[in-house]
């Protein structure tokens, strides 16, 4: 669905709650078809922070060399083709679902009292 908006990346860095699951890191990668890579810091906020900071007094010459000097990888997690036909099964599933509910939506808002 990203690539036919015209986005495209071949990796992709989690962080936050859920990169603290093992399930949701590696659904991500086998929906997206790409590698997550887990960050290590937990408060990646406050850390871009520091690195924006870092930037912003000359700490660093760019956001890319803070990035590179600030932040570690805990875990990648690889793709597995086979979750990415069954995920997008189901997705095809919701779609379809999603289109008889907005018609059943539709009836019902056309049906009610206008009182």
């Amino acid at each position: 669905m990203l690539q036919t908006a015209g986005v495209s990346f071949d990796r992709a860095v989690m962080s936050g709650g859920g990169a603290r699951s093992p399930q949701w890191p590696q659904m991500f990668a086998d929906c997206l078809g790409v590698p997550i890579t887990v960050a290590e810091a937990q408060e990646t906020g406050a850390l871009g922070a520091a690195i924006g900071a870092g930037v912003g007094v000359g700490q660093f010459a760019d956001y890319e060399q803070g990035i590179a000097a600030m932040t570690v990888a805990k875990k990648e997690f690889l793709p597995n083709q086979k979750m990415k036909n069954h995920y997008e099964m189901r997705f095809q599933a919701f779609l379809e679902m999603t289109n008889m509910m907005r018609r059943f939506w539709t009836t019902l808002k056309n049906s009610g009292d206008k009182t």
